[in-house]
């Protein structure tokens, strides 16, 4: 199965400090490589303080526990995803999330590492000379 996850921040991160930021114009998203049609896209729907979590110093980055990379991401299996409320819904399949919490019934493993990640800026487009 072929997947790519990602998400959209419009804030800064601060690669200096530890932070947890309110925005309400992140997302998340899952494409489904093998069939794009089944790809998701999660919004903000609760103005959350933890919407943002950017724990540079604790190897921790988040989009609430829509999406969290934790700990060497490529050697560690400490990344994973859940629904919660900040979202409007989950961005992996119900085998691969727990709904309720790390410790509820999962018939998979839910905890992964990432083979490959890049981080974009966004610039407006008078700063692109």
């Amino acid at each position: 199965m072929g997947e790519i996850l990602g998400g959209y921040n419009p804030l800064e991160w601060d690669n200096n400090k530890n932070q947890c930021t309110i925005t309400k114009d992140s997302f998340v998203f899952s494409l489904k490589t093998a069939n794009l049609k089944n790809s998701i896209l999660s919004r903000v729907v609760r103005n959350f303080y933890w919407a943002i979590n950017n724990c540079p110093r604790d190897s921790n980055l988040s989009f609430n526990d829509a999406l969290r990379l934790n700990g060497n991401l490529k050697t560690e299996k400490g990344c994973y995803c859940k629904a919660n409320s900040v979202y409007s819904k989950p961005i992996r399949s119900d085998e691969f999330i727990s709904k309720y919490g790390m410790f509820s019934k999962i018939t998979k493993d839910p905890f992964f590492s990432v083979e490959e990640y890049e981080v974009f800026k966004i610039l407006p487009r008078n700063n692109l000379k």
